[in-house]
């Protein structure tokens, strides 16, 4: 489970791979959806797509999904974890892991 503080701006990053081990998928959108917010990011020549939220949400744990929707003979992908928002102000990043595409 991950952490952040409300009405701070978390830095959300991911990893897409294209299938063949550590191969980046670059040129691709990634979108990161926190709650009821969301925000959309190409990946980089590395695979990496980074997007930032201002943390608006209520303090909860509210799942923290990445998803890339497919296309160009690659099937969707996406991967989901736990972040734990609370009431204290403090700044981080956020890595939300990786999505292979297949």
């Amino acid at each position: 489970e991950l952490s952040e503080q409300t009405h701070d701006i978390a830095t959300l990053s991911a990893k897409l791979v294209n299938g063949a081990p550590g191969s980046a998928f670059s040129g691709q959108q990634v979108t990161f959806t926190l709650g009821s917010q969301s925000c959309h990011a190409t990946t980089n020549s590395n695979g990496v797509a980074t997007c930032w939220i201002l943390l608006l949400q209520q303090p909860a744990t509210y799942p923290l999904t990445v998803a890339f929707a497919g296309g160009s003979g690659y099937q969707p992908s996406s991967t989901t974890r736990r972040l734990a928002t609370s009431g204290s102000a403090s700044a981080s990043a956020i890595a939300a892991g990786h999505s292979s595409a297949q």
